[in-house]
């Protein structure tokens, strides 16, 4: 039987996701965070309740823990602290994560961990996403939810491509409002894996195609794009990103950080149209269009 690190790190709110991406980069096997609630989980002063959330990392060895860790305390220093250590074993961790998840609904949809029942009225989509991937908790995932529902009915389209596609909630989604053919695309093979389980046991796998490529690899043009990844890696790919959007497509971008909405707006706008900005809590995702700008 195996045996689990577990890490439990308090984060400075809105730099989650930056933090939880290196962890998973350089070998954490799983990655989890709740929001801080001071009386919960230690004595603290409540005023700093809220500012903070706690982050849960996975590691097989000692040595992996410690330079993973060393790693995240050289970029964000006092940002990032570590509260303490656990060792766990399989059915242990197996119980743990699956306490971090919940029903979410969202508009006509209803996205549910596998192990759960749903009653309610909303169409479910089943989700097992094991160590890395989320069910769809996140507030950048809820706004894509949004999002890729409200334009996908006001623009119907035949494809779509998802940049980043995790656990595969929103390729999965599409396929079922009738989109025929969503490509998802994710640089982790376990997140390719995961998508094509989760298509699969909610009935559209001939409808969804999973790929372990970057978007660099892309070489078609969609007239629906969602990315829902951090900023600065939006940045960095955003002319392929905006390469693989058809004229006059929907492209939508999530992970994006309120500090960071106006350099993505400014530098997305050169060619694009801004549809729409959805802000939940610290996050913000952009809905633009692909036109044509006047020289």
């Amino acid at each position: 039987m195996k045996q689990w690190i577990e890490v439990k790190m308090l984060i400075k709110k809105g730099i989650e996701d930056e933090v939880a991406s290196i962890l998973l980069g350089e070998g954490s096997h799983g990655v989890f965070t709740k929001e801080k609630k001071s009386e919960t989980f230690f004595d603290s002063p409540p005023e700093i309740a809220g500012e903070n959330v706690l982050l849960f990392a996975y590691f097989l060895t000692e040595k992996e823990k410690r330079e993973t860790f060393n790693k995240i305390k050289e970029k964000f220093g006092e940002n990032v602290s570590e509260i303490s250590v656990s060792v766990l074993g399989d059915e242990e961790l197996s119980e743990n994560w699956k306490s971090y998840f919940r029903i979410v609904e969202v508009l006509d949809f209803a996205i549910v961990p596998s192990w759960m029942e749903y009653k309610g009225n909303k169409i479910p989509v089943k989700i097992t996403c094991g160590l890395a991937f989320g069910t769809g908790t996140h507030p950048t995932t809820r706004t894509c939810l949004y999002a890729v529902q409200k334009y996908i009915k006001k623009n119907p389209v035949k494809k779509m491509l998802d940049v980043g596609c995790g656990s595969g909630i929103l390729s999965i989604v599409a396929a079922k409002m009738g989109v025929e053919r969503c490509v998802g695309i994710d640089i982790d093979g376990r997140c390719v894996e995961t998508s094509k389980f989760n298509a699969m046991i909610n009935g559209v796998k001939e409808r969804t195609e999973f790929l372990h490529c970057s978007i660099e690899d892309v070489k078609e043009q969609f007239p629906f794009i969602v990315a829902n990844i951090y900023h600065t890696i939006l940045l960095e790919i955003k002319n392929p990103l905006i390469n693989s959007l058809e004229e006059n497509g929907i492209l939508i971008l999530s992970g994006i950080t309120e500090g960071y909405r106006a350099a993505l707006t400014n530098e997305f706008t050169r060619e694009t149209e801004l549809l729409e900005s959805i802000k939940e809590d610290f996050w913000v995702t952009l809905v633009l269009k692909k036109t044509k700008k006047q020289l």
